[in-house]
């Protein structure tokens, strides 16, 4: 009888421990997955979902390339079709949290006229280039505040060689390698169907959810601080490969082109992409 009670007494205290073992596991996953990237990046795919986007996520490459790179990974894909019949949008998402700003640089101008920027279509068809040149005013971008460096100074240096860059540049590299990899990945898609459609119109863009800061330099040495919402930065890609523009006058090639990283913040995504690509 002794040895029942003790016993009971025993399940009853494990029972109770065990209990509260698992309430404390379940508040560090909480704890972790709050902390992380992945509620944002299931937040950006619903709203996608929402505007009738082609959502993919999750996108791995790179994995048995001959080249021996390491693998990489898109966090979603957007895709749908744009003002343009037979030319889709397609949007390279990465999804980043930070208890940090992101503070870019502007620039006293606006983007311009260029109807090459963030597009990748089939290099022989003029005709398309051409329409897409009078149309440019559609384009998002057009007018834009231009914004061309971001500081770092918040984000500590560690003696890894890949962690040595902040989490703004890794950003940037890591939607930036997606959008080379899904260019080319268009392009051989357009030799091999080249009924299926005429191009494709790419677009990085950057998810935060943290504060978003715009700086501006001034020229009696003051520096002016404002929050936004949205940042249009410019960057010029360097590519592997001569990518080559037809035209009218003959096929120019061009070993680096000015592109728009989108970078915007969380609550802005849904009214972002409604007013870009209605």
């Amino acid at each position: 009888m002794i040895i029942d009670n003790i016993l009971i007494y025993k399940l009853k205290k494990f029972k109770i421990f065990s209990k509260f073992m698992k309430e404390e596991n379940i508040s560090k996953i909480k704890k972790e997955i709050k902390g992380g990237g992945i509620p944002l990046q299931i937040y950006s795919s619903v709203i996608l979902d929402k505007l009738n986007w082609n959502v993919k996520q999750n996108c791995f490459y790179n994995l048995f390339n001959k080249k021996g790179e390491s693998e990489r990974e898109i966090d979603i894909l957007g895709e749908k079709g744009s003002f343009i019949p037979r030319l889709n949008n397609i949007i390279i998402f990465e999804c980043k949290k930070s208890s940090n700003p992101w503070v870019f640089f502007k620039q006293k101008t606006k983007m311009g006229k260029d109807p090459f920027l963030v597009t990748a279509l089939v290099k022989d068809n003029i005709f398309i280039y051409d329409f897409v040149s009078k149309n440019f005013e559609k384009f998002h971008y057009l007018g834009k505040e231009i914004h061309t460096y971001f500081h770092t100074a918040f984000f500590k240096e560690k003696a890894e060689r890949e962690s040595q860059y902040s989490p703004i540049h890794k950003a940037i590299k890591q939607v930036l390698s997606g959008m080379g990899f899904i260019a080319n990945q268009n392009e051989d898609f357009l030799r091999k169907n080249p009924l299926a459609i005429d191009g494709y119109f790419l677009y990085p863009l950057i998810v935060l959810d943290g504060e978003l800061l715009s700086a501006l330099n001034r020229e009696d040495g003051e520096i002016e601080i404002e929050e936004r919402n949205h940042i249009a930065l410019q960057l010029n890609f360097e590519m592997e490969e001569a990518w080559i523009v037809p035209g009218k006058q003959g096929s120019q090639g061009l070993r680096s082109k000015k592109i728009i990283v989108d970078v915007v913040k969380k609550e802005y995504l849904e009214e972002f992409l409604r007013n870009s690509f209605p």
